[in-house]
């Protein structure tokens, strides 16, 4: 199986020294991540992907990806970070709970034989009695739906990865922080309204979320080698 993307010592994430060691046997794999393998499946982000990830075109923020890169740097980094936009919403980032022994952005690594599956849990807790796994997600009103359903699988496949590594899996969630506003009537910013989603971990659920991410990368990989046959 060939991916658009592969693990070299170029790779963003393998210059950053706390990932060195984890990468290290990995080096020279095709790998692939969540938001790969589920932009893949929804229309509104497919021809996107097949723009970046098959065509080489540069990645290209916006407004709402710029956002979400604010509201997790900030909770990363304990302490709210400029932006160009003017968001708005602090208050809401300052209630986000920062255990003292969390990790932010941990890397984990999931061999799937013919690929790599390669992420960053947003809140990691390690505990006597086993490993919290949090995702942080914004969106507006009704968008946390999407992370009640089976087939968000992200934190899943996290936790899975973890319990390789030989973890105990504790508890797994999503932090949904609700978003106002719009590219159309800006700025962005967060409401007050918080809630944490408990995301189901079992076998099952494993199970579906392997076997998604596995078709995802198999079409990915034959339409890039459709690509390359005709177009490179």
């Amino acid at each position: 199986m060939i991916l658009p993307s592969k693990i070299t010592e170029d790779s963003w994430f393998y210059k950053v020294d706390r990932y060195k060691k984890q990468l290290e046997p990995f080096l020279g794999r095709y790998y692939i991540s969540y938001s790969t393998s589920s932009a893949w499946g929804n229309p509104s982000y497919s021809g996107q992907l097949i723009r970046q990830k098959l065509m080489g075109f540069p990645f290209t923020t916006n407004v709402y990806s710029d956002f979400g890169n604010w509201v997790g740097e900030s909770i990363e980094r304990g302490e709210i970070q400029k932006n160009k936009h003017d968001f708005f919403g602090e208050e809401n980032v300052k209630k986000v709970v920062r255990p003292e022994n969390a990790e932010y952005e941990r890397l984990v690594l999931l061999d799937m034989g013919d690929f790599v599956f390669l992420g960053f849990i947003d809140i990691f807790v390690e505990e006597e009695d086993g490993v919290f796994v949090g995702d942080v997600k914004t969106g507006g009103k009704g968008k946390e739906k999407e992370y009640k359903s089976k087939d968000y699988t992200q934190v899943v496949l996290y936790a899975h990865a973890l319990e390789q590594e030989g973890k105990k899996i504790k508890k797994t969630v999503v932090l949904f922080l609700e978003r106002t506003g719009s590219h159309i009537t800006p700025p962005l910013g967060l409401t007050d309204k918080q809630t944490v989603i408990p995301i189901e971990y079992s076998k099952q659920r494993v199970n579906y979320a392997l076997n998604k991410l596995e078709i995802a990368a198999r079409e990915i990989s034959e339409c890039y080698a459709v690509y390359n046959k005709y177009f490179k």
